[in-house]
Order: structure tokens, then sequence, then C-alpha cells
């Protein structure tokens, strides 16, 4: 078969991309598929929950894949025990499990040392899809012809259906933002999931309404927001500095220490404070927390256990990054695997774009024309910047009607970055002009 008439069998089994991995002889079920040595492919390949595992042979964390094989004919059969795999002493990522329980996997193909194969991978939204061509199969030498020839490569993108390469996926996110930018002031809004359009009065409206413009509704789903990016809106007070705003990245909730054992309330209780502007009846939990620093509004202590930052390798998958008292007591803790979680996939590729406000004759939102592209980021790059202070924590957690018998709490657990330090999360960093 073609690559023309394969790639159109990933189309038909709703494809909207379809990645390659040269293997190397020893790729085969017995010593798993490598994948590439950073955790890039979990931005790539759609898993479920990661979790982790200390082993003798060291820390590795785990997530199953919704993975099936392609056929000829147009068939998808299961691969149920798929999974990827990894290895954080290394660091490196493999893919486990995929002729397990499968009915007509390409066994005679992954079973054996052989040379020159390429596996290809069709993303088809949760799941995955894939086929393995040998090195003498039409194909295969179209797409050696096309990618070097390297069997240490991560993933490369052979075919987009939605857009024609990686450069349109590109030039669709700064065409859609150039419109926003060009419409000037905009009233403060937000987009609902069933369409409809409502005004927005909290923290978070710029976002809101910048997402309102794209056609994004609030809280849609996990996947990147447009054209393959994550789109985040930061507050600045002059649109031409675009370093000195603060990014929130991701909002996790614990899943760990008192926060998760005994509930918000009780954490707000045993390390909140009285609201600094006098509100009666709230207690507020706040503040800048950096790593192996005290924050001086709550007492406590940004601590960062299993991982190795000179290295930046993972040396404990049960590690976590928790706030902790003086005395060592947890408070609230984000296990690695949390972490890995939310930064996976939605993040590995995102446009930073600045905006101003007034409140006068109401509330309006104004959109750069120099906004921040990034490539390429993974979970490990997330824990460095945290452990170089760079990423902080800064909550907007409180208990309203504190001592009522009717208490109310609001949790917003944010890990911001000043947009200054943003380069040190991607390996790419481009600053467009709108208007150039």
């Amino acid at each position: 078969m073609t690559l023309r008439g394969l790639l159109s069998l990933f189309k038909d089994s709703g494809c909207a991309v379809v990645y390659g991995k040269y293997l190397a002889e020893n790729d085969n079920s017995k010593n798993q598929i490598y994948l590439g040595g950073d955790l890039k492919v979990l931005n790539i390949l759609p898993s479920d929950q990661i979790f982790s595992s200390d082993t003798p042979a060291g820390p590795s964390f785990k997530a199953r894949i919704d993975f099936g094989w392609l056929h000829p004919n147009g068939e998808v059969t299961p691969a149920p025990h798929t999974q990827i795999i990894l290895y954080a002493q290394y660091p490196e990522v493999r893919l486990s499990g995929f002729l397990r329980g499968s009915i007509k996997a390409p066994n005679e193909l992954l079973n054996k040392r052989m040379k020159g194969r390429i596996l290809l991978f069709g993303i088809s939204g949760k799941k995955v899809i894939g086929l393995v061509l040998r090195g003498e199969d039409p194909a295969s030498k179209e797409i050696k012809a096309i990618h070097s020839q390297d069997a240490s490569l991560t993933l490369f993108q052979i075919k987009c259906f939605k857009l024609a390469d990686k450069n349109n996926e590109k030039e669709g996110i700064i065409q859609a933002l150039k419109t926003v930018h060009h419409a000037g002031w905009i009233d403060s809004k937000q987009l609902s999931a069933d369409g409809s359009i409502s005004p927005c009065c909290t923290t978070q409206c710029g976002g809101y309404t910048l997402e309102a413009e794209l056609g994004i509704p609030k809280n849609s789903n996990a996947d990147p927001d447009l054209f393959g990016y994550e789109v985040k809106q930061y507050g600045v007070k002059d649109l031409n500095k675009l370093g000195v705003g603060r990014i929130t990245l991701m909002t996790p909730e614990p899943d760990g220490g008192t926060y998760k054992t005994l509930g918000v309330e009780v954490f707000i209780r045993s390390f909140g404070y009285k609201d600094k502007t006098g509100r009666p009846d709230r207690l507020n939990f706040g503040g800048i927390h950096k790593a192996r620093q005290v924050c001086r509004a709550t007492g406590l202590s940004m601590e960062i256990d299993g991982f190795d930052a000179d290295k930046s390798r993972i040396t404990k998958a049960s590690g976590s990054v928790r706030l902790e008292t003086r005395d060592g007591v947890d408070a609230a803790s984000w296990s690695f695997a949390n972490i890995l979680e939310h930064w996976k996939h939605k993040h590995a590729n995102a446009v930073y774009v600045p905006s101003v406000n007034r409140k006068a004759p109401k509330l309006q939102y104004r959109y750069g024309n120099l906004i921040m592209v990034c490539n390429g980021t993974d979970g490990l790059k997330f824990l460095a910047s945290l452990a170089a202070g760079k990423i902080f924590y800064d909550p907007g957690i409180k208990l309203e009607q504190a001592f009522s018998d009717k208490p109310r709490t609001k949790r917003r657990s944010q890990f911001r970055v000043q947009a200054g330090n943003i380069n040190g999360l991607y390996e790419r960093v481009k600053i467009v002009d709108l208007n150039g």
C-alpha cells in the first residue's frame, strides 16, 4: 500500500494526525518500544491517569492508552493492555503491552529483531491507532525519503488532516488572535458550553473574554484550546512589556496532606489567616510560596521531595511537591503523578497573550499585538522551574461565613510564573507581532 492509501485508512478511522517512529532492531514486545529520552511523548499520545511506582529498578510512572491496531480493510482491533511507562531514572519513555490480549496484532513484526520497521500512531480523540510497516513496504520507503532515519528520534509528524502542517496550525492561532487584537476594547463576557454568552465579573474574566472571542467555552475540556494550542491570557499594565505579568499555568487540586485527608475547611482553619482587608467572618489562604522558602503569610515552606534539580530527574516516583510546617507537617501536597498528569498534552504548544482592562464605562479588555508562541515542554521542565523558584504557588483559597453555621469554601490552587521566566519551560519561545 502507498503512503497516500495508508493515510486514507487513518483518516477514515477518525484520526486527526498521524505520527511515525523508526524502530530499532531491539524494539519488540520483550524489550518494549523506546519512544524517547524525555517526556514530550506524553504531550502527543493521549493517555489515562498517570500512576507512580517505586521499584528496586528505580522510579517509574505508568499510564494506560486506549490503543488498537489498524488493518488494511479498515478494521481496528483493540490492544487492551497497552501502556506508556516512564522510567524516571534515565529518563526514557517506552510502550508496553501492545500485543497482549490483542486479536490480529502484528505479532510477527513485533516479536522479533528486525531492521527498517516504522510504527505509525494515528490520534483519534482520546484513542491511539497503530500500524507497523516493514522496511521494504512502499509506504515505508516513501516515509524514509521524507524524514530522517534515526531510531533514536522521538515521534515525528507525518500528516495532520485538520491542517496541512504545524506551520499552518501556528498560522491558524495567529490569525485568530490577530482578529481579537484588532477588535479593540471588548466587553467582559464568558461563553458557556451551550453556546450562550453572559457578562463576566470575576478575576478570571480576562481569560474568559478571550476564550469567548475565540469560540472556546469556559472549562470546556482538557484538550488544547485552538489549533492544537493552549491559549493563556495574563494581565499587564503596558501591552508592550511582555515580561512583567504573572501567568497562571495550571490549577491542580492537592492530592495529599491535610488539604486532602481532612478537607479544605480544616486546612484553611489550620493554616489560613483572617482577611487582611477587614472583611468579617472570612479566612483566607494565599501568598507566594516558592521552593525552600517560608511564606510570610502562612508560615509554610514549599519542599520538593524526590527530584534532583541538578540532573533534572525524578529520583522517587512517590515524591511530591509539599507545603510543610516548620515541624514537617504536610499541609498540602501534589504528587509527581498529579503534576505530570496536569501538565501533559494540553501544554505541549501554548500561546501567551497580554491584556489590559478598564472598568469604566464598564469592564472591558483589550489584547496586545505582541504575543509569545511557545513549543516543546514536558513535566521535568515544569519541576525544574519550580525547584529554581521560577514557578511559584499563589493560591486564592478562602472560607466565607467562617464563624457561622454554614461556612462556605472557595478554592483555587494556582501555579504561576512571571512572564519573563516562561523561556525555561519551553524549547522554543517566539515573540510574534500581530501587526507585522
